[in-house]
């Protein structure tokens, strides 16, 4: 793949992005230099900038789809087609909404549901004794102090608005 280089927009004119995924500035005096990539605590890459004299860290993927990918409908994430947040190259990204966001990562196993999801405190097996508890009369109420959650917690895996693949 040869390398294409586009000044990102609504940057001063000062950076510019390649097509593989690579930030530089113009602003040395010897001309351009490649930024260092690092990723940031939710694991995409970020680079350091300057803009107006303040510093900022900005997503390389932003920074890359800005300036290759048309966003005609002006949506307003930028989606990593492969589902690797660390792939930044052109092609990989494309703009969405919030919810094409997500259905994607759901789609693809991005985001780990059930007792896969590192927030929860429950199993498959409490979900099913949870519901299997409501069907024989126990009240939401009951079930939540039992299993000490919400209310609302409950009624959601009763009425499967969550859990909703067991």
């Amino acid at each position: 793949m040869s390398i294409t280089w586009k000044k990102i927009p609504g940057l001063d004119d000062k950076y510019d992005a390649s097509n593989t995924g690579k930030i530089r500035s113009h602003k040395t005096p010897n001309g351009t230099k490649l930024l260092s990539i690092f990723p940031n605590t939710r694991g995409y890459n970020v680079v350091g900038i300057s803009i107006n004299g303040k510093s900022k860290q900005i997503k390389v993927a932003r920074c890359v789809a800005k300036a290759f990918v048309p966003n005609s409908d002006n949506k307003p994430e930028v989606n990593h087609i492969n589902g690797d947040k660390t792939d930044d190259r052109a092609e990989n990204l494309e703009w969405c909404t919030k919810q094409e966001n997500v259905t994607h990562a759901l789609k693809n196993g991005l985001i780990p549901v059930g007792e896969d999801n590192y927030k929860t405190s429950m199993t498959n097996n409490d979900v099913i004794q949870i519901r299997n508890s409501y069907r024989i009369g126990f009240t939401l109420t009951e079930i939540a102090n039992s299993y000490d959650v919400t209310v609302q917690c409950i009624y959601k895996i009763v009425n499967r608005i969550s859990w909703k693949h067991i």
